[in-house]
Parts: C-alpha cells; sequence; structure tokens
C-alpha cells in the first residue's frame, strides 16, 4: 500500500510523505504506482521549477519525503494552492484504488 502523509503547520502543508507501493501489479508494471511517481514529479517541477519555492526533496528506495520551507510568503498562496491540488488527486486515486492508496492528514 502507499501511504500519502501531508503534515500541516498553522494550517499550511509543511511536509509531505510518500511511502511504500501500490502491490497492484508486479513491479515496474504497476500502473497506480506510475499515477503516483508521475503527478509527485509533477508536484516538485511545479514547486520547484516553475514556482521557484525551493522544495528539499529527500528520496529513498520506496519514500519520497518534501519539506517545504515557510519562510517563503508564495507557499500560503500559490503554492498551497498546488499543494491541495495534490493532496485532492491523491484522495481521488485512493478511492478509484481501493486499498492501493490511504492518504493521512497530520496537523503539528
Amino acid at each position: 500500500m502507499i501511504t500519502a502523509k501531508f503534515t500541516c503547520i498553522g494550517g499550511n502543508f509543511k511536509i509531505i510523505s510518500i511511502a511504500g507501493h501500490a502491490g497492484c501489479f508486479k513491479n515496474g508494471c504497476d500502473v497506480v504506482c506510475a499515477a503516483v511517481s508521475s503527478a509527485v514529479q509533477m508536484l516538485v517541477n511545479g514547486l520547484n521549477e516553475i514556482l521557484k519555492l525551493g522544495c528539499k526533496v529527500h528520496k529513498s528506495e520506496s519514500e519520497i519525503i518534501l519539506v517545504l520551507g515557510t519562510d517563503n510568503p508564495s507557499y500560503t498562496e500559490a503554492g498551497q494552492l498546488l499543494l491541495e491540488t495534490f493532496r485532492l488527486h491523491m484522495v481521488a486515486l485512493a478511492a478509484e484504488n481501493e486499498g492501493a492508496i490511504k492518504v493521512l492528514m497530520l496537523e503539528e
């Protein structure tokens, strides 16, 4: 199962962690994993290349963690809208692929 954790501080996204594998098909052919991977890559490109927000990305074999800088005021505007769009996309993928994706919201 893929677990998408969205950690907020003061109502704003601060850390996003995507871990695990959907396990719907064999490795390398899993369309659910591919959909999530593609969405994460688009999010990182949007934050770093388009909005120039300097999101830190930490990757391992089965997890990617995005740490968002809160010192940039854009994170409360365009960045937060993009992050909420990504969260909604993950919720929709979870609904379409029951048991393959779990979305968690945490407030610190």
